[in-house]
């Protein structure tokens, strides 16, 4: 037998294998970005797949778990663009 890693949700902390969570990374252009394939190298956050996680993720208003973990200033058009790409993945599944 082999260790699966396992990842945690920055929303609502479920652990789980890498496969059942939307990875979101800060590359070292300072950029923020959603990896659909989990092989961009940076600061990476993972979230799970599903609307109310990544509701709380990107639009929390006391504290900003994103912003938190990847240690970077998100504008809000940013977090609209990556909240909007998620949701189009949302509604495949």
């Amino acid at each position: 037998m082999f260790h699966i890693p396992e990842r945690t949700c920055i929303a609502c902390r479920l652990k789980g294998p890498k496969k059942q969570f939307f990875k979101i990374v800060r590359n070292k252009e300072q950029q923020v970005l959603f990896d659909e394939y989990g092989k961009i190298d940076g600061r990476s956050v993972y979230l799970c797949k599903k609307f109310k996680c990544i509701d709380r993720a990107l639009h929390t208003k006391k504290g900003d778990p994103m912003q938190h973990h990847l240690k970077v200033k998100l504008a809000k058009e940013q977090k609209e663009e990556i909240f909007q790409q998620l949701e189009g993945l949302l509604e495949k599944e």
